[in-house]
């Protein structure tokens, strides 16, 4: 449960998403205030999807034969899997000047970077600066 304020938590997301720059468009950046609600609730939503994804597991048991990842790191890689894919130029200009959305690879990056179950189950740094949402 974070202690921050409502206003402390929106200022973490505005900067963390100020910088994603694309790499395409390496002068262009996502406009954090812009997309906050809709980066607020990307976020919010990989935490109770994890939640729902570990309340329904049967057992510690599973995974895909041939793939050696956890049931957990699989959930991972099927949430940024649902934001892979090609955007054309022109879209991804739409996306960073007129949409309320970030860019799909930071809608799976930012939450990513955000969360402490990732970080645990591919033993990855914490990173210092990540934005809760609650």
């Amino acid at each position: 449960v974070s202690t921050q304020s409502t206003g402390e938590i929106q200022e973490c997301f505005v900067r963390q998403y100020d910088k994603f720059r694309h790499p395409r468009f390496r002068n262009l950046t996502v406009d954090g205030t812009a997309t906050f609600n809709e980066n607020l609730a990307d976020n919010g939503g990989l935490l109770v999807a994890y939640e729902a994804f570990k309340n329904a597991e049967r057992s510690g048991e599973g995974g895909l034969p041939g793939l050696d990842l956890t049931p957990d790191q699989i959930f991972f890689v099927a949430f940024a899997q649902m934001r892979c894919n090609n955007v054309e130029s022109f879209s991804v200009l739409e996306y960073i000047f007129s949409d309320l959305y970030s860019p799909p690879e930071y809608r799976a990056i930012g939450p990513i970077q955000n969360s402490q179950r990732f970080a645990e189950v591919f033993s990855c740094p914490v990173p210092k600066q990540k934005c809760k949402v609650f």
